[in-house]
């Protein structure tokens, strides 16, 4: 039996540290999808107050035209958790996640997991961010009698 190692089939990017203040992210933060299929962004909320934080992918094919992309939207209010956008073959090959935070909202981080590489093993890359991430491979003894 083959095992699958799902870190050698994903790029894991930090794309954004803490944010506390009022405002938006829009355009800022830019993913090259050169080589994906997809991408999934999560992002991780502190305290969310009574107001709502969302977020919504823009994409294209040139960094200085993203536009929003349809059905992209995701909602938080009232509580603390996670965000999650994933998106499939986009049309154009650069994505950016752009969330709202309002006064007294606190967002902990967001993170990009680019799947379904064209060329496989992945290895971490320099745009990748993985200094600010702790990562291991560790393989199980065979149960194979």
């Amino acid at each position: 039996m083959t095992g699958n190692n799902l870190f050698k089939n994903i790029e894991i990017r930090k794309i954004s540290a803490s944010a506390s203040s009022a405002g938006s992210s829009s355009g800022i933060l830019v993913i090259d999808m050169a080589g994906y299929d997809g991408c999934m962004v999560q992002a991780d909320l502190g305290v969310v107050a009574t107001t709502v934080v969302n977020m919504y992918m823009a994409g294209g094919d040139s960094t200085d035209a993203l536009v929003t992309l349809q059905g992209s939207t995701v909602y938080c209010t009232g509580s603390s958790g996670q965000m999650v956008v994933d998106i499939w073959q986009p049309l154009g090959q650069y994505l950016s996640p752009v969330w709202t935070i309002s006064t007294g909202d606190y967002l902990k981080g967001v993170h990009a997991y680019l799947y379904g590489p064209r060329k496989a093993p992945v290895s971490p890359s320099t745009v990748c961010f993985l200094s600010a991430l702790s990562y291991d491979t560790l393989v199980s003894p065979s149960t194979e009698a």
